[in-house]
């Protein structure tokens, strides 16, 4: 097998004074990858080799492989220098036939295996990742994770955000399904001119490049975990030509990503109780909402009570806590022990304090180690987890404590103002007292907030109609507490008493978000 000479040195320093005129690409291939026949110069021949990254210090080699090498002698693979095979499930919805012969074959010759499928980006990522979960499964120790295979040919002249958004989808389902964060094998000028160039850096890369030095890379990345250095290589137990491939550090680094995916603390989404943060949740000053979380632990850490659901950013104070929170910048932790593969649900409560409208985002901490979306952890994005909320100011209700205002005297001494018909009041004017049979309505027949208080005792004076509460112009703003009103002050007992709706509306308690 070729393998191209690596050294330990880091990416290649650039200054302004590279981009000069006349720079050329290097060549491609027809599948959009790196080739180059030719050692590399002593200076910086292109803009490309800005991006241009070696190996961190020792590689191990490896294979990958399809149908298209036939029948495998999986014992002399394993007698060469080759220590791990990536083999192919199928291209797009088709299946190859092989793929349990080198899947089983590998284990049982002792190298480490992954597998990889080659995308389409015409076909539904659900349907294509149903097929690499069934395949595969929950992989296990030993089991690299799934590979997205994303070339020119995957493209088929869809345009650059299909294609990223397409394989992202297909990125979160494989994860969710075999329990490790997938890997993406692709080429430099794929990812840049064709796919836009998106920023996946949260998944490890396979850089393609059929080259005679270390291989460019996407600007998202500052390093590759795989590099496949050729498609012409030769080994043992395989007729004919296969890639052949390099692992960006020592065997024992290699096992651990076989072991636990690379990632110690990630998180995948699966569900919440609050609407999406497409729609917005309508709240009042004072009000709260309970709900919750489910996230899935696909790390490699169990989780536990050091495992905290937090507002974003990071180690600020939310605006809807801290009650019922751990503390102004921690809302919940797991509450039960969650090992890689299993789900916990977060428990969040927020509280209205101020009128308008937020997005509150949400993200995962591991306390005293990283938050989940640090850079070689899985994630969630700080971003990613959120509700939108709008709320309003608390309902102005009469300060049931402060005295009546009494209609002004009229010129007779009485209350001013003219009645119409049937003694409705006129527009601008005060009510008086009728004459009649509706004599019984009076004003003063209906004792006053102030005159009902001071004859408590007495129940003639009562009557048999409800009090009237005189408004006035001394007004409070109420509180509204978990859904139920209070009126400041100190108005009797017997007042509220008298206010039956209100108080079995403050029994019902405050509505939950679904």
């Amino acid at each position: 097998m070729r393998t191209p000479g690596l050294s330990s040195h880091v990416t290649l320093a650039l200054s302004l004074a590279v981009f000069t005129a006349g720079c050329a690409p290097e060549p491609q291939n027809d599948r959009g990858f790196q080739v180059s026949g030719d050692a590399p110069g002593d200076g910086l021949e292109t803009a490309q080799q800005a991006a241009r990254v070696c190996a961190d210090g020792p590689t191990v080699d490896g294979i990958d492989v399809s149908t298209y090498q036939g029948d495998i002698d999986w014992g002399r693979v394993a007698g060469s220098s080759v220590k791990y095979a990536i083999v192919r499930i199928g291209d797009g919805l088709g299946e190859d036939d092989h793929f349990e012969a080198n899947w089983n074959g590998a284990r049982n010759a002792g190298l480490i295996r992954g597998a990889y499928q080659f995308f389409r980006t015409l076909r539904d990522p659900q349907d294509m990742a149903d097929i690499v979960i069934r395949k595969v499964g929950r992989l296990g120790p030993g089991d690299l994770p799934v590979v997205l295979d994303l070339e020119g040919a995957s493209i088929q002249d869809q345009p650059g955000n299909v294609v990223a958004a397409n394989a992202r989808r297909w990125l979160q389902l494989v994860e969710a399904g075999t329990g490790k964060r997938p890997i993406i094998y692709t080429g430099f000028y794929v990812w840049r001119d064709q796919v836009g160039n998106p920023d996946f850096s949260e998944y490890p890369l396979w850089i393609a490049a059929y080259v005679n030095h270390c291989p460019d890379i996407p600007d998202a990345w500052n390093r590759w975990t795989f590099w496949q250095t050729s498609s012409t290589g030769r080994i043992p137990g395989i007729g004919g030509d296969v890639d052949t491939d390099v692992f960006n550090g020592d065997l024992a680094a290699l096992q651990r990503l076989a072991d636990g995916g690379g990632t110690p603390y990630g998180a995948d989404f699966v569900a919440q109780s609050f609407p999406y943060a497409s729609e917005t949740i309508e709240m009042t000053v004072g009000q709260t909402l309970d709900g919750w979380f489910d996230l899935r632990n696909v790390g490699t850490e169990t989780w536990g009570p050091n495992t905290r659901f937090a507002p974003t950013p990071r180690d600020q104070p939310g605006p809807f806590g801290p009650e019922g929170w751990l503390n102004e910048t921690r809302i919940s932790a797991c509450p039960q022990a969650t090992p890689p593969g299993e789900v916990c649900r977060f428990e969040v409560h927020l509280t209205a304090h101020a009128p308008g409208e937020t997005t509150q985002y949400f993200g995962l901490v591991e306390e005293g180690r990283a938050w989940f979306s640090d850079p070689g952890q899985g994630g969630p994005r700080d971003d990613l987890l959120a509700v939108k909320i709008h709320v309003s100011p608390a309902p102005v209700l009469p300060d049931m404590a402060a005295p009546p205002t009494m209609p002004p005297a009229g010129p007779d001494g009485g209350a001013g103002g003219a009645m119409g018909a049937g003694g409705t009041p006129e527009v601008g004017g005060t009510p008086t007292p009728p004459d009649g049979p509706d004599a019984d309505l009076r004003s003063d027949a209906r004792p006053q907030f102030a005159d009902v208080g001071a004859n408590l005792n007495d129940p003639d004076a009562l009557g048999s109609a409800p009090p009237v509460y005189a408004l006035g112009d001394n007004r409070r703003q109420a509180r509204l507490e978990g859904g139920c009103q209070h009126t400041p002050g100190s108005a009797p007992l017997w007042a509220f008493a008298l206010l039956a709706g209100l108080s079995r509306r403050c029994r019902r308690g405050p509505r939950r978000a679904g």
